[in-house]
Parts: C-alpha cells; sequence; structure tokens
C-alpha cells in the first residue's frame, strides 16, 4: 500500500498533539521523541495522511495546528500524563474546538487511569485505553467509514463505558511495525548527553515489579512484554543508518528482566560503534547480575543506568514493595565502581506518614551511595505523587486526601507542589 507521506502545508486525515510537559523539559536542550505519537501513527500512517504537531517546539504549534485541520480531518488524537501535561494539552484541544467538529481522542497514561472523569470534560470525545496502536487504528477507520465506534477493544466514549472498558489487549512486540519516523525530524528530537546526541527507543514495556507507587501496576498490569533480541537488533541498526545516531536511550521500564534477552542485545552492540545507556533496572536485579554481565555492560558502549533506589527508610520499603535494605543498595552500587558507568539513583520522600526521620535515613542513604562510587549522580530528591489506582494511592485515600475532581485538576499533580 502506497504511503502517503505528509508536506509542512498539507491537511491531515489524522492530527495528533503533544503537550508540553512543563519546566521539566527545561533540562533538556531537545525535547525527547514523541514515541508515544508514533506509535499510534505506525498502524494508521500508510492508509491516512497523519500530522505530528508538538507544542514543545514553542509557539508555531498555532500555525501548524492551523495548517494541518481541514474538511477531510477524520480526528485529532492527543496523548497526556498525570501532572503538567494536562494545561498544555487542553489548550491545544481548545483550538481544535474552534477549528473542526472533529471528534479529539485523547489516549496516554492519565485518561487511562481516569477514564470516568476524563470523559466528563468538554473537550474530550473518546479516549484510548492501555496500548492504543490497534484501539486507534480501529477506531480511525470506523470514524473514516462513519460506523458506529461502540464496543471497540480498547476505547471509551460517554456512551459505551461501561461495556468497553476492561477490554485491555497486550500486543506482541516482536509483530510491531517500525516507527514512522519520517514524520517528525529526527533532529529536533536528539538531546545531548555527555557530547553525544541520544535517540530514545524502546524495546519493552511493563514491568514485573509490583512497587506500590508505580503506573505500571495499573496501566501494564504490573506485564512485562518485550521485543525478541534480533527484533531489536534490526531496528537499531536500521535506525543508525538512516539518521546516523551514535548513542541510544532504552526508555524501557525495566530493561533488564531477561537476562539472556539483554546479554544478547549487548553482544550486538558492541559492534555497532555506538553507546547506550538504560533508564530502567532496580536494586534487586543489579544483585542478581553476575560481573562477566556487568563487564559486558560496559565493553558494549554502556554509559549510563538509571536506579530507582526511591527510599532509604525500612518500613518506607517495605510500604512500597522495594525489596532490599541499605546494606544492600550501598553493596550493589559499590559494586558498580570498576566498570566505569554513571548511576542515575533515584530518590522520593512525602510518602504517606513518612517522618521527619525517615526522610533523613533516605538523605543518609543518597551520601553513602556518593561516597560508595565516585559515578554515582543523583539529580533530584523527588516528591512522592500518588498515582491514581496504586496501592499507595489508596491508602493516601484512607488517610484523608482528596483526589481532584477535574480534569484541569490533575495538572498539579506534580512534583513541585503537591
Amino acid at each position: 500500500m502506497r504511503k502517503r507521506i505528509m508536506t509542512v502545508m498539507s491537511r491531515a486525515e489524522v492530527v495528533l498533539l503533544h503537550p508540553a510537559g512543563g519546566y521539566w523539559e527545561l533540562f533538556r536542550d531537545a525535547p525527547n521523541m514523541p514515541l508515544n505519537l508514533l506509535c499510534a501513527a505506525s498502524q494508521i500512517y500508510e492508509r491516512y495522511n497523519v500530522r505530528i504537531i508538538d507544542q514543545r517546539h514553542g509557539l508555531g504549534w498555532r500555525d501548524d495546528l492551523k495548517r494541518a485541520i481541514g474538511k477531510d480531518t477524520i480526528c485529532v488524537g492527543i496523548t497526556t500524563y498525570t501532572g503538567p501535561s494536562i494545561v498544555g494539552a487542553l489548550s491545544m484541544c481548545r483550538m481544535v474546538r474552534e477549528l473542526t467538529k472533529a471528534p479529539i481522542v485523547w489516549g496516554g497514561i492519565h485518561v487511562s487511569l481516569m477514564p470516568w472523569q476524563s470523559l466528563d470534560h468538554p473537550c474530550v470525545d473518546m479516549i484510548v485505553v492501555g496500548e492504543g496502536e490497534l484501539a486507534f487504528s480501529n477506531l480511525v477507520d470506523a470514524l473514516a467509514t462513519d460506523r458506529d465506534t461502540n464496543g471497540i477493544p480498547g476505547v471509551l466514549t460517554t456512551k459505551n463505558i461501561a461495556i468497553a472498558h476492561g477490554q485491555q489487549l497486550f500486543l506482541k512486540m516482536d509483530e510491531l511495525p517500525p516507527l514512522p519516523y519520517e514524520l517528525i525530524n529526527v533532529e529536533k528530537y536528539l538531546p545531548s548527553f555527555r557530547g553525544s546526541k541520544t535517540m530514545n527507543f524502546q524495546t519493552s514495556r511493563g514491568c514485573p515489579m509490583r512497587c506500590g507507587f508505580c503506573y505500571n501496576t495499573v496501566f501494564n498490569k504490573s506485564a512485562w512484554r518485550a521485543m525478541s533480541a534480533p527484533v531489536v537488533i534490526s531496528r537499531i541498526k536500521k535506525t543508525v543508518l538512516d539518521h546516523g545516531i551514535n548513542d541510544i536511550l532504552f526508555v524501557d521500564d525495566n530493561f533488564f528482566v531477561s537476562f539472556a534477552r539483554a546479554n544478547e542485545i549487548m553482544a550486538e552492540l558492541a559492534s555497532l560503534g555506538i553507546t547506550w545507556q538504560s533508564q530502567g533496572v532496580d536494586i534487586d536485579t543489579l544483585r542478581r547480575m553476575p560481573d562477566d554481565m556487568l563487564r559486558l555492560m560496559m565493553d558494549s558502549g554502556c554509559r549510563r543506568i538509571a536506579v530507582g533506589v526511591e527510599s532509604g527508610s525500612p518500613r518506607i520499603r517495605n510500604m512500597i514493595n522495594k525489596p532490599g535494605d541499605k546494606k544492600m543498595i550501598v553493596e550493589q552500587i559499590s559494586r558498580l565502581r570498576e566498570f566505569n558507568i554513571i548511576v542515575h539513583c533515584t530518590f522520593m520522600v512525602g510518602f504517606p506518614g513518612e517522618t521527619r526521620e525517615e526522610i533523613m535515613q533516605t538523605q543518609d542513604t543518597v551520601f553513602s551511595l556518593m561516597r560508595a562510587n565516585h559515578n554515582i549522580r543523583t539529580p533530584f530528591i523527588y516528591q512522592y505523587v500518588p498515582f491514581p489506582g496504586t496501592k499507595i494511592y489508596d491508602l493516601c485515600v484512607t488517610q484523608g486526601f482528596r483526589p481532584p475532581t477535574s480534569l484541569e485538576a490533575w495538572n498539579d499533580f506534580n512534583v513541585d507542589d503537591f
């Protein structure tokens, strides 16, 4: 089937929007790649004219939106997460309302966690919950042919909300089509890390860990699924060849669930002459990694991993279901010293019932890790924010927390002022 590649000035049948996400964007010299929208587009861009508009590139998005929307626009899709992206999403959708009567379809983490409340907003016509590629594709086909949208698995409207909710289907990642990078200007989405331009790459989804604060327990139902190593390497090779990439960030929630798969990928990366980073690994996984795997990690070009330590308090760690104590944490971070890999350790404070003494235990753990390994980086100690449906969120509610009662109010759910 012929691909219909968009030009800058052309109208689009499907317009996909990415809102700005608050001050976090200021810490990068370029926004992260909109993998969420590229995934949504991957199933439809060969059948429809698709346009991606990114609010993170500045005020020009308004003119881009005016040029993209026309009489042939079937629908407008937008992604968001719980927190400061919501206000940006609503500003984009209000402008859409002025330009077209085409339905506005919301997807992403927040509306998947809070579908009923989100559907009450006048800027929300339909919601795609969970993994959205197949559901969104089926929805676009139905809208394009004026067919009934009720009952499409993973699609919610005010009419079918009781029918379709919960019919989430996890997709087989090896069967997902390659991402249509031609829909964006890749050069605008390559933030720098230590002198290299970095491209985000996803090889797996979900995480089998059951951390009490994590959206994965709800959104992904603690299920992990992954591309096979040969598919990962094939797609990385094509990406490197097409775009001249020399550094990749694996944005998987937990890249190292399967040691055999990770080892196979790393062995191939060693021959590509590129560097790489991973944002997802936990202390207990590090504990189980043999030294030869860590050595392969270094030899294959790994420059940075991110480790979710979260807390140094034994009681808090037990409450949030994080295995290991301070002694084990320090031992594992110390073990990484000889491998010359930057280790970003993340922490949180402000859990329900957390005392000053417990916060100081976390602070003490931070300094202990910095003494144990000169490659440790702790850029932030985050403020805990309760995500709907998680174990600790429910605990917060029992202790008097009053959840927001509107879509707009969730915008204030962020690490600055919660």
